[in-house]
């Protein structure tokens, strides 16, 4: 029961699970919404459920969740307000991964604090606001990204209470903050052996016994690379440019 549980995929027996053990389920899609209200007509007891809201204003567009833009999120609300055993507690937005603008996380407040107040007039009681991962871990700059000054995680959160506090007037909501990737991201740390190096047209080749599969992110931005002694002694004093194999 302090289990939230999010994600795009969720088998009929994970979706059964989570409801007998009363865990948090934030519903993804059209096609789980039907299933789970098929699933929660064999339950004795009303079950609360979230929904995903999946918002344009970001500029960040993405495949997961209910836009309101589109009415998905209002068809969605009709739904679980005509099923007899769903009740809509609460919503979430993921507003991308490694977003370090913080302008990112105030626009996607707007469209969500919207629904809030759609969901309010169907007299719908809901109790949380669930702002997903996103929040950027502080390794090099990804490829794709022209700068790259991401904050601590308290300074988005210090937008997000200010943008819900100035829209949500004498309304109370619980805050759910994702880390996520914030969190995991900063702890990784990969070894690797060097076997051999040899120098190939002027450029020093190393050789260690670490695969590409092993390390993904590889594709996705530089990494911080450190040299040690087979001590595990970090080695100071000069660089030198190398290609790693």
């Amino acid at each position: 029961n302090q289990i939230i549980f999010n994600g795009p995929v969720k088998r009929n027996e994970d979706l059964y699970r989570a409801f007998y053990d009363g865990a948090l389920v934030h519903i993804d899609n059209a096609d789980e919404l039907m299933r789970a209200i098929e699933i929660s007509k064999k339950s004795k007891k009303k079950i609360s459920v979230g929904i995903r809201i999946n918002t344009s204003s970001t500029g960040i567009e993405s495949r997961f969740g209910f836009s309101p833009e589109k009415g998905e999120v209002q068809r969605a609300l009709d739904s679980i307000k005509k099923s007899n055993k769903l009740i809509l507690t609460g919503l979430h937005i993921h507003v991308g991964s490694d977003v370090s603008d913080p302008a990112i996380y105030k626009k996607a407040i707007q469209p969500l604090v919207k629904v809030l107040y759609d969901a309010k007039k169907m007299n719908f009681c809901l109790k949380h606001v669930d702002i997903g991962g996103g929040f950027p871990g502080h390794g090099r700059k990804p490829y794709q990204y022209e700068s790259w000054h991401p904050l601590d995680i308290e300074g988005y959160i210090q937008i997000i209470v200010h943008e819900l506090l100035t829209s949500l007037e004498h309304n109370k909501y619980r805050l759910i903050i994702e880390p996520g990737r914030c969190l995991i991201d900063d702890a990784g740390v990969f070894f690797t052996k060097v076997y051999s190096r040899k120098i190939v047209n002027g450029v020093l080749h190393v050789l260690t016994d670490g695969a590409i599969t092993m390390l993904p992110l590889v594709y996705y931005r530089p990494q911080i690379v450190r040299v040690y002694t087979s001590h595990f002694e970090e080695k100071t004093g000069k660089t030198r440019n190398a290609v790693v194999f």
